[in-house]
């Protein structure tokens, strides 16, 4: 998905009331009546324009939820429906439809200025009441409120899919796209303007085209990239009319009869409150009695997952197992773990989102292999250019997934030490090979120096595992011809090779048919794919000609947007962030085992909802499992 651009948006004429108290006008309430301001008055600090600093939900909605505070007239949950609302004539309800189209810049002006004393909706300005960052974390908290809990997982969902491939796993984009988690950016547009850019495209990039989506699914990703751009956005995940009493609980002291909250519970409510976790192993073998599992009760939040509590118990001889007084947690995960076969495996989560007495939780744990017949490369993609005389950058990605039924890791050490479960040959006289930042927690870079580097994977793949590779090496290579030839252990379900149009390049192979050029910012790239899948233990061999090249074929900063852009060329659905590796010092993102939590959800919803067979159901939520339980030492997630 590439970089939103900015749309400038005229302010509606409407005085469609945002945020802060309302009142009337004689009788009116004194949360909004106009205190005079003394004769003489400092002068105030201008405003900045735009956030100070990152928004705060939780921060917003006390302000919101105040005495004083917004949710007098709009309602905790901008329904308009606040103790002082009777009082008006108006009936503006924050979470309308008809709001999507106006921006949080806009927002943010009426909150400041007021709306010069309409009489049927008065809104009072709060510049004197509220300094700049606190109206930003009120205005964002109400504008938030039409986004539902999910919106915000199905939004995960098609962000995972669909942009995390560009724009990066939690927004941040790279060299060549926008840091859309930056305070300011997203403040002038319209939830229908970033609609319209996922519906119509936008300048110089074409294929920024989304109809497949449904109208929906546009919009849940919307609200998940407004959520990237915000602190506390856990609260999302809770029901509008529940969100301002949330926080009001995460901020209250503890009753004096309480112990301390061992740190970091979630509220001193929900540290009272237990219940029984159960559930069952399955292994071939069976584990042994009196074997450790342990239980993790982990909050869940766009930007701030975080561990509330975990337990051990020991596995009974019928391959059970049971948690007493756990902490109970609405929209918190509970994921068991157990050692098997000199691997940490983990259950799939539970979302705990009902009020039940109990959860139960399953654990099903593989052997550990070495037999790599069951790995298969689902899509290969390489990306040539020619960067200087004779010296081409060759940019590359696989998406690898693991269809058999055990964990493929085998006894080989990487130089750090680690563990080898995949490895992926070079050509010979690779040089200067680098990992994209989403594959060095799950890949090395192995005889770096040799004449053959090679890749290899450090962490075990699991069962329906899907694990994502990009890299980049650049390769001499002699006249006019491109030659890339290297062992390939793995099957290779899908091949495409891209090459600069400018460079007059082909590839004259009849095991490859050309297909639709490619067109980003920095030229048109034709493209190839391999004919028949290639076959485990068969050399990869693409001979590109090279016609006449342009000199600015080798300019070096066409090199730096190449290499940014790599992840654009490879964004497809299905494509999955790997940011950990189980028990290394690299830690995984905390956004991207949220997201997968999220999207698991949203399978499990989708499942009931009579939308997928049983069996895709099942293959697709393994897979997610898969990649959960190695972000975080945490698997993937299921609604209870």
């Amino acid at each position: 998905m590439p970089s939103l651009t900015i749309f400038r948006l005229a302010f509606s004429a409407f005085a469609l009331l945002i945020l802060s108290a309302c009142s009337g006008l004689a009788g009116e309430p004194l949360i909004v009546r106009t205190v005079p301001l003394p004769t003489v008055t400092p002068t105030p600090i201008p405003d900045l324009g735009r956030p100070p600093a990152r928004v705060d939900l939780a921060r917003g909605a006390a302000i919101f939820g105040d005495a004083q505070g917004c949710a007098q007239c709009h309602g905790v949950a901008g329904q308009w429906d606040g103790p002082s609302a009777a009082a008006f004539v108006c009936k503006p309800r924050l979470a309308d439809p008809e709001n999507r189209g106006k921006t949080p810049l806009a927002w943010f002006g009426l909150t400041t200025n007021g709306n010069n004393g309409a009489v049927t909706c008065l809104m009072p300005p709060w510049r004197a009441r509220l300094d700049e960052q606190a109206r930003w974390d009120v205005v964002s908290f109400a504008y938030s409120l039409r986004y539902t809990p999910e919106q915000l997982v199905r939004g995960g969902q098609v962000w995972e899919s669909r942009c995390a491939a560009c724009h990066g796993a939690v927004g941040k984009g790279d060299a060549t796209m926008p840091d859309l988690t930056e305070p300011a950016y997203l403040i002038a547009k319209s939830d229908v303007a970033l609609f319209q850019a996922l519906t119509n495209g936008i300048p110089k990039a074409p294929n920024h085209v989304f109809t497949d989506l449904s109208e929906a699914d546009r919009y849940a990703v919307v609200a998940f990239l407004r959520a990237l751009s915000w602190d506390s956005a856990d609260i999302l995940l809770r029901p509008p009319e529940e969100r301002v009493a949330y926080v009001a609980a995460l901020s209250a002291p503890p009753a004096a009869t309480e112990e301390p909250t061992p740190s970091p519970s979630p509220t001193a409510v929900a540290a009272v409150q237990t219940f029984t976790v159960r559930g069952a192993v399955r292994a071939d073998p069976p584990l042994a009695e009196g074997q450790l599992i342990t239980l993790r009760v982990i909050a869940l939040g766009v930007h701030s997952p975080r561990e509330l509590a975990s337990y051990q118990t020991t596995i009974r001889a019928d391959q059970t197992f049971e948690f007493d007084a756990v902490l109970k947690q609405r929209g918190a995960v509970y994921v068991a773990s157990a050692e098997y076969d000199g691997v940490l495996q983990f259950s799939s989560p539970l979302l705990l989102s009902e009020d039940t007495p109990a959860l139960t939780l399953d654990l099903p744990l593989f052997p550990v292999s070495a037999d790599s017949s069951d790995v298969v490369v689902e899509l290969q993609r390489l990306f040539v250019d020619v960067i200087a005389p004779n010296r081409a950058l060759i940019q590359g990605a696989a998406r690898i997934r693991n269809t058999g039924r055990r964990v493929l890791l085998t006894d080989q050490r990487a130089e750090d030490g680690q563990r080898i479960s995949l490895t992926f040959e070079l050509p010979v006289g690779a040089t200067a090979v680098r990992l994209a930042a989403e594959s060095a927690a799950r890949f090395r870079v192995q005889a770096a120096g040799s004449p053959q580097p090679r890749i290899v994977g450090i962490a075990p793949l699991l069962p329906s595992e899907v694990a994502l590779l990009q890299f980049s090496y650049e390769l001499p290579f002699a006249a006019a011809n491109i030659l890339i030839n290297q062992p390939n252990r793995y099957r290779v379900n899908a091949l495409i090779v891209n090459v600069p149009q400018a460079s007059g390049a082909q590839i004259n192979d009849p095991r490859f048919s050309k297909d639709e050029p490619v067109a980003l910012e920095s030229g048109s790239y034709d493209t190839y794919v391999l004919r028949e899948p290639l076959a485990a233990n068969a050399n990869i061999t693409i001979s590109v000609a090279l016609g006449a090249m342009s000199a600015s074929i080798a300019d070096p900063a066409l090199v730096i947007l190449v290499v940014s852009i790599l992840v654009l060329l490879l964004g497809t659905a299905g494509a999955i962030w790997w940011l950990n590796r189980r028990d290394q010092t690299v830690t995984a993102s905390q956004d991207d085992v949220a997201k997968l939590i999220a999207q698991i959800a949203a399978l499990d919803e989708q499942f009931e909802r009579g939308e997928l067979s049983a069996e895709a159901y099942q293959t697709q939520r393994n897979a997610l499992k898969a990649r959960l339980a190695r972000l975080s030492n945490l698997p993937s997630v299921r609604k209870e």
